[in-house]
């Protein structure tokens, strides 16, 4: 369970079904931040876990993924799902990934520093896994999701 003061609650996204939700707070935002938030807590069917994240510029969090960063592992994850199954769904979400990278301002290479590899279990997927330093992503190995409770975790 992730501990937190529900006032530093910025922003609550839902998905159009209600079920999942991720918050955004500022807990621990330094003034000097050009960034709102630090911390997304991402509800997975369990308890959730929080994903540090950073603006990657100078006057941001000194550690976390960067949006790029996010978006590479999305992007990835979407044109690995749509390899397994090519249907509208997978490419509809490529195509808006693509258009949020057109859209951000020049930065850091989309991605630097991801890798990803193979988690610990079984999946038709390649990988499951992506990590950056002393972060990682661990992704649901089950396409259909059937243990939703333990399909995406922080390590």
């Amino acid at each position: 369970m992730i501990d937190f003061d529900e006032t530093s609650i910025v922003a609550v996204r839902r998905t159009g079904d209600g079920e999942r939700f991720a918050l955004f707070t500022n807990a621990d935002v330094q003034a000097f931040w050009t960034q709102k938030f630090w911390v997304a807590i991402l509800d997975t069917g369990g308890d959730g876990f929080g994903l540090p994240v950073r603006y990657g510029t100078v006057c941001s969090a000194p550690a976390g993924w960067t949006l790029r960063q996010l978006i590479l592992v999305a992007q990835a994850r979407a044109a690995l799902e749509y390899g397994r199954v090519p249907e509208g769904g997978a490419l509809a979400v490529l195509e808006a990934l693509g258009k949020a990278v057109r859209q951000m301002q020049a930065g850091e290479p989309l991605g630097a520093g991801v890798e990803f590899c193979p988690g610990a279990v079984t999946s038709p997927y390649s990988w499951t896994k992506a990590r950056s330093g002393d972060l990682a992503i661990e992704l649901c190995p089950d396409p259909k999701a059937a243990g939703r409770a333990s399909c995406l975790s922080k390590s």
